[in-house]
């Protein structure tokens, strides 16, 4: 993207539309077999889940849902606890976002849309470069993420999304969930 890193910022940070941006120097498939989801089960990023969902069942295609588990080691988090409360309240978070995963899992089978779950640890990796990564071992693959941005001029850049856009040759669905897409 290198050239054009600047113009896709500044569509990406200025539009309301739902963005697909394919990287030029690669060949989007013909029909896209696979949409990889990354999701930090935030409301936003449920509801652009629900944006594609039937354009993913029209298509036939397979939704694998991405979530990259925080786990707060002594590197990241410095509790003020010992490491066992720190090690059981991460039990916690992980467990309950693991079944509200299995939760939206259900859903889609029941909506009967293929769909299976990655859940992966976080480690020290970065996570657009774990989205990437992971996506990249599929083929005929669209990554569909959620933009958290609101089009604020002001706002920081370096969002998730942004990273993937900027590190990724992989077509790239950029949703704006505010902004519902529209189907006839």
């Amino acid at each position: 993207w290198s050239s054009d890193v600047c113009s896709s910022d500044l569509l990406f940070l200025n539009t309301n539309l739902p963005l697909l941006l394919i990287h030029p120097q690669s060949q989007a498939p013909k029909k896209f077999q696979e949409f990889f989801f990354p999701t930090d089960i935030s409301s936003v990023s449920i509801k652009a889940l629900n944006q594609i969902k039937p354009i993913a069942k029209s298509l036939k295609a397979h939704i694998t849902l991405f979530h990259k588990s925080l786990s707060f080691t002594k590197d990241v988090v410095d509790f003020p606890f010992s490491s066992d409360v720190r090690s059981r309240y991460v039990s916690q978070k992980q467990m309950e976002q693991i079944l509200e995963l299995n939760d939206i899992l259900k859903q889609l089978r029941e909506e009967e849309i293929s769909s299976d779950l990655i859940v992966d640890s976080f480690e020290h990796e970065y996570v657009a470069k774990s989205i990437v990564a992971k996506a990249e071992s599929f083929k005929n693959v669209l990554i569909a993420m959620a933009s958290h941005s609101h089009h604020n001029p002001n706002s920081i850049p370096g969002s998730v999304t942004r990273q993937v856009l900027r590190s990724t040759k992989l077509p790239l669905w950029v949703l704006h969930p505010h902004h519902p897409i529209y189907m006839k």
